[in-house]
Parts: C-alpha cells; sequence; structure tokens
C-alpha cells in the first residue's frame, strides 16, 4: 500500500481545524466586528479629534459619525449572530446590548485620553444607530424571519 503524500495531511489537517474552529465563519463574520470595534476604539483614542470645519459644523458631522459607528457595529454583530441561524430578532437583541455596552465603555475609555472626556450623551447619540439599524431591519428583513 502506496503512503499518501504529505500534501495529504496538510489537508486533512487543516480541514480538521477548520471543522473544530469554524476558521470561515470568524473570518468572514467575526473579524469585521472585531476590526470595526478596534477601528472606534483608535478614533476614540484620537486627543483633540475635530474635523477642522467649525464648531457647529465639526459637532454635527462627529455626532451623525456616532450614529454610523454603531449602526454598522450593530449590522455586523447581527450578521455574525445570523450565521448561526439564529433568529432575527434575537441576533438584533444581541447585536443592539453588544453594541450599547462597547458605547458605554467607549466613552468610560475617553475618561483617559487627553483632551477627550466621556459623555452619557454620547451613548445616547450611539444609541440611535442601533435603533436606526432596527427600523431597517423591520422594514427590509421582516419577511425573512
Amino acid at each position: 500500500m502506496e503512503k499518501p503524500p504529505k500534501s495529504y495531511y496538510v489537508k486533512l489537517f487543516l480541514g480538521a481545524l477548520e471543522e473544530t474552529f469554524q476558521f470561515k465563519r470568524l473570518a468572514r463574520y467575526w473579524l469585521p466586528v472585531y476590526a470595526w470595534a478596534f477601528l472606534i476604539f483608535y478614533l476614540s483614542s484620537i486627543a483633540g479629534l475635530a474635523t477642522g470645519l467649525p464648531h457647529e459644523f465639526d459637532l454635527i458631522i462627529r455626532k451623525i459619525g456616532h450614529i454610523g459607528e454603531y449602526f454598522v457595529l450593530t449590522y455586523l454583530i447581527w450578521r455574525a449572530f445570523r450565521s448561526y441561524g439564529f433568529p432575527s430578532r434575537d441576533c438584533f437583541i444581541l447585536g443592539a446590548l453588544g453594541s450599547f455596552i462597547y458605547a458605554g465603555s467607549d466613552e468610560f475609555h475617553q475618561f483617559f485620553v487627553s483632551h477627550r472626556h466621556g459623555c452619557f450623551l454620547d451613548v445616547l447619540i450611539d444609541s440611535v444607530g442601533i435603533i436606526i439599524f432596527w427600523l431597517l431591519l423591520k422594514l427590509f428583513y421582516h419577511k425573512k424571519t
């Protein structure tokens, strides 16, 4: 009986790892969640982050950014949990809860950043992104759940 080539064993090993740890799911669904959360953390670590526009416009753009950041984070978490086949409503609850907790932790983090300060109002503004995602989910996805 002929011995299989080494590449056979490598493929077998990688196949077993993939099944065990579901690397495809991790890379496709969870890696974007962590990357987006890291981007939010990075941006909130920049001391005195501003657009350079007059204060009123700068404030509006930054608050729209808050809404957009947490809209996307909620979507990414929802999408990751949907990959397991969980009901959309349950995935939204997990996504909303995860995003809300992350928003709170991000504001807490800003207490330790020079020229930044944490603000509960920003957590509420972040929550607007979560609510917009929920409304769009209800509007466009309700038939599939």
